[in-house]
């Protein structure tokens, strides 16, 4: 008896283990899997010459994007004497932080925002023009040209290695279902980053930096934005599936005028019944979401290193060949091949009983 209950108890541990590390399809899961399999089998039983496409394959329709082609930036070297030397410009507080314990192990975020408050500085200090010496005007002159030139890097590497990055950019095999608080921690991150990344260094304002700092702590590590890829490859490739079935049967015109197929009425039932009800409201809430966020992520991420990769032509940009050109064509084929179905059997969409 004991034994029985032991196994129970077991058992109910994996249960609810499980479900929290989320082991079981959701409705909205399971009918994208299956939604091309109902089309398909229901053609397959008028014309035995139906085709069946393989099932979607993470590995083969999604791309990697390869954060080892952004180096970091180079570093300038003074000698330590020389840089103590120097007080204009706060000069003592940012060279304190950067060889600090802490500031030798800055996260990215961290660094980032580093490198923007000391350029901001440089940018604005009027003591670079009227400096003790000649000697201090050389040096500071070189660390502001010097961080001039690299601020373009340091947001590159920031866009390629930083944990935000990292949980964008990286595979997520997880479909993206209705999630209102990562939309939001999403959104903010991207337009507080956008000002950041955008706006000239001497104009950005304690109160941008304070933004971009609390859109961190609240996107910690979201992968809203890496499931939103992952789910418009998924659902592209259903839909094209579909509709493949869909116009293979009605280039073989099924519909006499005497005679309409049972399975073409049962195909009307699948289109309304969890095509309309079930995955058409989804493609609705894809679209709203990505249309919203796609424009910054396009605007963010355009450094050149970036942009030569094929991760960048497919997810960075809306330009032709990407997912998401490939998302909309593959709604709007599915949607046509529906209509010409129901055109030539002269239906209309409704569940017949």
């Amino acid at each position: 008896m004991q034994s029985k209950v032991d196994l129970i108890y077991r058992l109910l541990i994996l249960l609810i283990c499980c479900q929290l590390a989320a082991c079981f399809d959701t409705p909205l899961e399971n009918e994208w899997a299956e939604y091309p399999n109902r089309v398909h089998n229901l053609v397959k039983k008028i014309t035995d010459t139906a085709k069946n496409r393989p099932p979607y394959s993470l590995n083969d329709n999604q791309l990697d994007f390869e954060s080892t082609a952004i180096q970091q930036p180079e570093s300038l070297t003074i000698p330590f004497t020389q840089a103590l030397s120097i007080n204009a410009c706060n000069m003592q507080q940012y060279i304190g932080e950067r060889n600090s314990s802490l500031g030798k192990v800055h996260s990215h975020d961290s660094r980032l925002v580093y490198e923007l408050r000391f350029l901001r500085e440089l940018l604005n200090c009027r003591d670079i023009e009227y400096p003790a010496s000649q000697t201090q005007q050389q040096i500071l002159q070189e660390i502001k040209k010097h961080k001039q030139q690299q601020w373009p890097n340091q947001l590159s590497y920031f866009l390629a290695h930083s944990k935000q990055s990292n949980a964008i950019l990286r595979r997520h095999a997880k479909l993206l279902e209705h999630d209102n608080i990562g939309f939001a921690a999403s959104k903010n991150y991207l337009q507080a980053l956008f000002e950041i990344s955008k706006t000239q260094p001497q104009a950005i304002t304690d109160a941008n930096i304070e933004k971009f700092e609390r859109s961190i702590a609240q996107f910690k590590q979201n992968k809203f934005i890496a499931r939103l890829f992952y789910t418009l490859e998924l659902t592209q490739y259903q839909l094209t599936t579909a509709a493949e079935s869909i116009n293979e049967l009605t280039n073989l015109k099924p519909c006499k005028k005497t005679h309409k197929p049972l399975e073409v009425v049962y195909l009307n039932n699948v289109l309304m019944k969890y095509y309309g009800q079930v995955l058409q409201p989804h493609l609705t809430y894809l679209q709203r979401v990505y249309k919203e966020l796609v424009p910054l992520i396009e605007s963010i991420w355009q450094a050149p290193a970036i942009q030569q990769q094929a991760f960048a032509a497919r997810y960075l940009t809306t330009a032709a060949g990407s997912v998401y050109q490939d998302f909309e064509n593959a709604v709007n084929s599915h949607t046509k091949s529906w209509q010409k179905l129901l055109a030539q059997c002269q239906m209309s969409p409704s569940v017949q009983n």
